[in-house]
């Protein structure tokens, strides 16, 4: 399943893509989240290019269909990988969630607009359990929605010291 989400933020492309390239943002960001737990497993930057991988777990409030409640846990555990080249203002991100067989994969990019910078986000989810695969997709692509604003209203507050 595909699903394409934006995100604008009120700061220059420059910015967000420093923002995005920076240990730092990517750690007090998490801890704005308030997740359970989140650590980060490694990360690397060399020139403009910058990769961390995640480990967090989260509570989801999000209805799950009753088809799938009892597959889809209230507290997730994921992986997750960004990768970022700054000079070409992309970059994209993979996350596995633990005992779900469902991977997430996006590609991204930051596109300068009236507001400040567009972050689009074309994600596809893939489900590989039979029968109730596609009805998970879509709640996980669902989700990314509400996911993705609370990951934005974390990251704007912090975005000012990337000017």
């Amino acid at each position: 399943m595909k699903k394409s989400i934006s995100v604008v933020y009120p700061v220059p492309p420059g910015a967000v893509l420093r923002a995005m390239t920076d240990l730092s943002f990517h750690q007090d960001k998490l801890r704005a989240m308030a997740m359970l737990s989140s650590e980060v497993l490694e990360h690397s930057h060399s020139g403009g290019r910058f990769y961390i991988r995640i480990r967090r777990t989260m509570r989801s409030d999000a209805p799950v269909p009753a088809l799938i409640k009892k597959l889809v846990p209230a507290v997730s555990t994921l992986e997750h990988r960004d990768y970022w080249d700054a000079a070409e203002g992309a970059g994209r991100v993979e996350i596995e969630l633990e005992g779900l067989p469902v991977e997430l994969r996006c590609e991204m990019r930051a596109i300068c607009c009236p507001a400040g910078t567009e972050l689009r986000h074309d994600w596809q989810v893939r489900c590989s359990l039979p029968v109730v695969g596609g009805t998970i997709e879509r709640f996980v692509a669902g989700d990314l929605q509400r996911q993705m604003e609370l990951e934005a209203a974390a990251s704007r507050p912090l975005l000012g010291r990337y000017l």
